[in-house]
């Protein structure tokens, strides 16, 4: 007979708070180091590994498909910079990681300018996060994190000897910039919460630290340094989720000063861009000021003040403008219409302008960020559940476009699936748009197995993407969705608007309502759906798995943030300050009453409910290791019922996104999908 679960101690932990006595029995969790946690995790994770055993031939042919299928490695044209070009190439010969490649433009000669397989040749855990070559090639800035605490450390790299300077920074973040001339490099540092918070510059060769340009003292800002492309204007941005403000550097003058460009309004928000032209050109502003889902304008750059902007692509109904890239032959604007139709709409000068939409009406569409400044043609990557990524040239004078690469494999073919978009209506009547995807052979027969992906937070879409693990899923016949729920971005601001603060609850109620919708229609057999979310989609899966247990066979939570209500009580929590514009903060009564009601932590009880996979790793700063593991002993303790509970707690090589390598996050998402591929096994064996 099989060990039983890991049960954890419990120790009471009383606070009070408007008026109610609150015990929290594993709140002892939070100090990470202790022993006894520690050991609880690696307890959880034998646990989990004496579960799956059977299922891992089943895990091992997941991934051998998935690397059958999956798009050949191309990573798009390489980055021109200077008198180089710079492209990550894969290593042959098992190599964990890519490798940057300098190519001198002249001769071809080229140089492996950093390979992160002899950083880690023991395997360990690494991730890259800054990777900028500077202007002249001559330096190389890269920060690596080998924790998954996503700290990174920073380095200088002297291309010429290849040999790091002996100055490192640690405890730095996204987000860089280089000076023109290649003497002075921007970079972010971060505090004891993983906020970023400060601007720093610094000269490679100096012995002194960096010098402060930008500190952000409000702890619900972040702050985050990027340049135009256009090279000429450093770009320091405080934002946190609706409002934001915007000082630009001059990248062309060393020691320069930042110039704020329109001071922080609650709600606010505009992101600046660069034309070039006479008196330096303008600045390219898009903004929600005076439109909610966005418009265009424009300041001189002698006098960017408010009073000067002008309008030069106006709102327009039922269309969200996300992002603006400017090039010398004109803007490409992100667009995504009401109807969730994503497009990209290039305005050339005089007014003109043209779309370019997705290959399929499922499909996504995006800009490739490499393309510079000066370039005549974009490059477009456009997908869809069943299109790997394909790549276009784009003529910004034109519109002609031509296919550079199709991501295809010579071992799959799209002619054999079929994607779409589907419409199911929430308990409150709102329409909300699902994506499917399945076999050509497949029908609404109601006997189809079915798996539902959702997300829904900070406006971010969860927007369609070819998955190689999950062509598997299609393959045994699955009925495969995205739910497209409130809180992300998917029909404009206010689908996000609808499903933050105390309107969390929508997000909940529109995944059980594509589920249902699903089932009526005969997509889904009404006992073979199985669901899975990561992060803010956890909170979302973790509250149907809750209150509408019978709705599920099988439940997916990877790093779920389970215990918001804690978590925004506690202000010491890496994000929780940034946080409070989207979830609340529970010291105010209605959203405490409100988050008690849909907070998975919050509504443990004893019922039959579905298998449960809960993913948590050790050192995710953004979801902490304690908060889904709070969540499962939790379940354990009130538990007469048998249910089945697994926490897949991963201790070394993983991060919040996951493990570092392809690989790796193949392996990882196949153990996902293979846990809930059992829990409906007799749906799709014979299919």
């Amino acid at each position: 007979m099989s060990p039983g679960p890991p049960i954890a101690k419990r120790v009471d932990d009383v606070v009070d708070l408007h008026g109610e006595r609150r015990n929290d029995p594993y709140a002892w969790m939070r100090d990470h180091d202790a022993p006894d946690f520690v050991a609880y995790l690696r307890d959880e994770r034998s646990y989990y590994d004496s579960q799956t055993l059977r299922s891992r031939k089943l895990v091992r042919d997941l991934v051998s498909e998935a690397l059958t299928v999956a798009p050949t490695g191309y990573a798009g044209p390489p980055r021109l910079l200077g008198c180089y070009e710079y492209s990550m190439e894969s290593v042959p010969k098992g190599g964990r990681h890519r490798r940057l490649v300098q190519r001198r433009t002249s001769d071809g000669t080229s140089t492996v300018a950093l390979d992160l397989n002899e950083m880690a040749s023991g395997g360990e855990f690494i991730r890259l996060g800054l990777c900028e070559p500077s202007p002249d090639g001559r330096w190389l800035a890269y920060s690596v994190d080998t924790t998954g605490g996503e700290a990174y450390v920073l380095r200088f790299r002297d291309l010429r000897s290849g040999r790091d300077l002996d100055v490192r920074f640690e405890r730095t973040y996204y987000g860089s910039a280089w000076s023109a001339d290649s003497r002075e490099f921007y970079f972010t540092e971060i505090d004891d919460c993983n906020r970023p918070f400060r601007a720093y510059r610094y000269r490679p060769g100096d012995d002194g630290p960096g010098v402060l340009v930008h500190e952000e003292r409000e702890r619900s800002h972040h702050v985050h340094l990027r340049l135009t492309r256009s090279r000429d204007w450093v770009v320091v941005s405080s934002a946190n989720r609706d409002t934001s403000e915007q000082r630009v550097i001059p990248a062309t003058a060393s020691g320069g000063r930042p110039m704020l460009i329109k001071e922080r309004r609650r709600g606010l928000q505009y992101f600046v861009e660069h034309v070039r032209g006479a008196s330096g050109g303008e600045f390219i502003i898009l903004t929600n000021d005076g439109a909610p889902e966005f418009r265009v304008m424009a300041a001189p750059v002698a006098s960017p003040d408010r009073s000067a902007w002008r309008e030069v692509v106006p709102a327009r109904d039922g269309v969200r403008i996300s992002r603006v890239d400017v090039f010398s032959e004109g803007m490409v604007l992100s667009c995504r219409q009401d109807d969730a139709r994503q497009f990209l709409e290039v305005v050339i000068p005089g007014g003109r302008s043209f779309v370019v939409s997705p290959d399929t009406a499922a499909g996504d569409i995006f800009l490739d960020l490499k393309t510079p400044y000066e370039s005549h043609h974009v490059d477009v990557i456009s997908e869809s559940m069943i299109h790997p990524p394909r790549r276009w040239s784009v003529d910004l004078r034109s519109g002609e476009r031509r296919v550079v690469h199709r991501g295809d494999s010579r071992f799959y073919s799209a002619d054999r699936y079929v994607t779409s978009r589907l419409w199911a209506r929430s308990a409150d009547g709102v329409e909300v748009p699902v994506t499917i995807a399945h076999r050509s052979d497949v029908v609404p027969d109601g006997t189809n197995p079915c798996h539902i992906s959702v997300y829904g937070a900070y406006e971010v879409s969860k927007d369609p993407a070819f998955d190689p693990v999950l062509v598997s899923l299609l393959n045994r016949g699955f009925v495969c969705a995205i739910a497209h729920v409130r809180g992300g971005g998917e029909r404009g601001r206010r689908w996000w608007l609808d499903g933050r603060l105390n309107k969390k609850v929508n997000s909940i109620a529109d995944l059980v309502a594509v589920r249902d919708h699903l089932v009526s229609e005969g997509w889904a057999a009404p006992d073979g759906v199985v669901c899975e979310g990561l992060c803010a989609g956890g909170i979302v899966v973790s509250s149907v798995y809750t209150a509408y247990a019978d709705r599920w066979a099988g439940v997916v939570a990877e790093a779920p943030a389970v215990d918001i209500l804690n978590s925004m009580l506690d202000p010491g929590i890496p994000l929780t300050p940034n946080e409070w514009d989207e979830y609340g903060d529970p010291r105010d009564r209605t959203t405490y009453d409100c988050m008690r009601s849909y907070v998975a932590y919050e509504c443990v009880s004893d019922a039959p409910r579905p298998p449960l996979l809960v993913t948590a790793t050790y050192r995710d700063p953004r979801v902490m290791v304690d908060k889904p593991a709070k969540w499962v002993a939790a379940l354990r303790h009130a538990d007469s019922h048998g249910n089945r509970i697994l926490l897949r707690a991963e201790l070394s090589d993983g991060a919040h996104q996951g493990p570092a390598t392809y690989l790796g996050k193949l392996s990882f998402r196949a153990e996902l999908l293979a846990f809930l591929l059992e829990t409906v096994r007799g749906h799709w064996e014979s299919r």
